[in-house]
């Protein structure tokens, strides 16, 4: 009789648990729902930086908490408005941005197919420019991320300047140590578009020329260096 109410206790609080449990989680939705829609409101550039801000770190924590969240950034609509605050005047928005996007696009193929749409890779590619700065930083780690997709490598590599500045940049002997790694990572990732190689080659960087020759690969006549 002494066991069978053991049996009865532990029964009883396995089902309690679980009920805990889901009812904790359907809060978290809801918490987490309510949140992203707050921040969908704050995420424009005619509002106060701290209010972005706080937004874009809220995206950020949901994000690198629980990975698989990422969809719920992508359904929210979020990306293309977290786009958007690239064009703000607050170098700390635009940073914060750049480093947000990179979380939100880390290993997920659809949010990075949604980032891509429109002119935003070439937008991206425009912070490079800027020397020796925190935005050319961002920029640089978030380009890697998307040149991993090989259909993005290709449309990375067609925006004009691009390869040219990756390759000043992975050669570089005054850039921060991890952007030069990751500008030559991301030129590695770019080799795999043909057009990329011979934009490479222009530029003076024969090594993934090379490596089709040696890997048996169709070459295109116009690689031939000097021609």
């Amino acid at each position: 009789m002494l066991k069978l109410a053991e049996r009865m206790v532990m029964s009883f609080s396995a089902g309690v648990s679980i009920a805990l449990r889901n009812t904790i989680e359907e809060w978290n939705a809801r918490n987490e729902a309510t949140q992203l829609d707050m921040a969908r409101k704050s995420l424009y550039v005619g509002n106060a930086e701290t209010e972005i801000l706080q937004a874009l770190k809220f995206i950020q924590h949901l994000c690198q908490k629980n990975p698989s969240t990422r969809h719920l950034v992508r359904n929210a609509e979020l990306i293309p408005m977290i786009v958007d605050v690239l064009k703000s005047s607050s170098r700390r928005v635009r940073c914060k941005a750049l480093e947000i996007l990179h979380v939100v696009v880390e290993e997920d193929d659809d949010n990075k197919e949604i980032l891509a749409e429109g002119d935003t890779v070439r937008t991206i590619v425009k912070f490079l420019s800027h020397e020796q700065s925190k935005e050319r930083e961002e920029a640089t780690y978030l380009l890697y991320e998307l040149s991993k997709s090989e259909t993005l490598s290709e449309k990375i590599g067609s925006v004009n300047g691009a390869i040219l500045i990756l390759v000043g940049m992975a050669s570089s002997k005054s850039e921060n140590v991890l952007t030069v790694e990751k500008a030559d990572k991301t030129l590695k990732n770019l080799e795999k578009c043909e057009n990329n190689v011979k934009q490479m080659v222009d530029y003076g960087k024969l090594q993934p020329l090379l490596t089709l020759i040696l890997e048996g690969l169709h070459v295109q006549p116009h690689y031939t260096y000097g021609n």
